[in-house]
């Protein structure tokens, strides 16, 4: 009897890897698909990407074209599946929603800019490797979203206006931020009479 189990047992083994692994390749082909849509994105608004396999600016490490796959993978599944976005830039005048960048989860730094509207940052709160923060924006009302970046350790705002009490509560609340702001650093300093002293 035990003879004529083992089979049965084996089928439901077998079952459950392939199940195993096709659920892993799903994740794998769905992660590489949104990489794929936000790196497109990136581009469309005139950005830039860093791959993780790329040197930084401070690497002495070689300039390599690829990633380290085999070259018949590539061929057939792309690039995307071996390679993770580390660091992304964009600076576009209009750009008002930045909604692709919450796919990407590897991302360590990124710089977005844009002094004419006010965008979301809802979507940067799904970084969770994130280091490295700057923003340029026309307005800020609220930092709640960067509050539970669990690695950020680095935040600069450029020439945005931004209420001094939404800095204040940002440092108390993570003090083992560095944050850096640019002037103007609130609305009270873009009030007409502040204008006037400023140009005077």
């Amino acid at each position: 009897m035990n003879f004529l189990r083992r089979p049965r047992w084996s089928l439901a083994a077998m079952l459950v890897v392939m199940t195993i692994f096709a659920a892993y390749f799903a994740y794998v082909e769905r992660t590489a698909r949104h990489q794929r849509e936000a790196v497109s994105w990136v581009h469309r608004v005139g950005g830039f990407v860093r791959y993780d396999w790329q040197p930084s600016a401070t690497d002495q490490a070689g300039d390599p074209k690829f990633p380290p796959a085999p070259e018949i993978l590539r061929r057939y599944l792309g690039d995307e599946p071996f390679q993770a976005v580390r660091s992304i830039g964009v600076g576009d005048p209009a750009l008002d929603d930045i909604g692709p960048l919450a796919t990407q989860g590897s991302v360590e730094m990124l710089f977005v800019s844009s002094q004419y509207f006010t965008y979301d940052l809802q979507p940067i709160s799904n970084l969770r490797k994130l280091e490295n923060l700057t923003l340029h924006a026309k307005e800020f009302d609220s930092l709640e979203p960067l509050i539970n970046l669990p690695k950020l350790t680095y935040l600069e705002i450029r020439d945005t206006v931004i209420d001094d009490a939404v800095l204040d509560d940002f440092r108390q609340r993570r003090p083992d931020v560095m944050l850096i702001v640019t002037p103007p650093t609130s609305k009270r300093e873009l009030s007409p009479g502040s204008r006037a002293v400023r140009n005077w």
